[in-house]
């Protein structure tokens, strides 16, 4: 049976429990000082795509740190926003003025729980698990799988290119 003492004991357990979820996920403010009205955080995992919506048509685009995060402007409100890198860095849209429309955090991360990482030694491999696993290239991975991916990787992509440019003309 519950007594009003142990519903009021809950209720306060409950509420400690929610402040300090609260406090835990309010910390972007607190890491990155006072944000200006209008501000918005923006998560983008590595080697993913997210739309970002403008409130007014933006003439400039200046991105924080370039190895973060890249964009990609569709039209004047509507950005594309690419992770590169795991970090933070911020978006500023500007107005023809250059008056500031909006300043965006944007939070790149690892893929999450499709990520695995093999450590050996010291070294590491990463792979993208979703549903079987296949090699990614991870920066802070070994040095020699790296290379081996990437050189695999820009081979297929000039292979890939080298036979659309010889189709491009065949149809005509």
């Amino acid at each position: 049976m519950k007594t009003a003492a142990s519903a009021i004991a809950i209720r306060g357990l409950a509420g400690a429990v929610l402040a300090g979820a609260l406090l835990l996920g309010g910390a972007p403010i607190g890491l990155y000082g006072t944000m200006p009205a209008g501000a918005a955080d923006l998560v983008v995992n590595i080697d993913e795509a997210s739309i970002h919506r403008l409130m007014s048509e933006a003439a400039t685009i200046v991105v924080g740190n370039p190895a973060i995060a890249d964009v990609s402007v569709q039209n004047g409100s509507m950005l594309v926003v690419m992770g590169k890198n795991p970090g933070h860095t911020n978006i500023i849209a500007l107005d023809r003025k250059g008056a500031e429309i909006e300043n965006v955090i944007v939070h790149v991360r690892n893929a999450g729980p499709r990520q695995v990482t093999l450590h050996l030694g010291s070294s590491r491999v990463s792979y993208n698990c979703a549903p079987k696993c296949d090699r990614t290239l991870t920066v802070s991975d070994a040095e020699a799988p790296f290379e081996a991916q990437q050189k695999q990787i820009a081979g297929k992509t000039s292979v890939s290119q080298g036979t659309a440019d010889q189709s491009g003309g065949a149809g005509q």
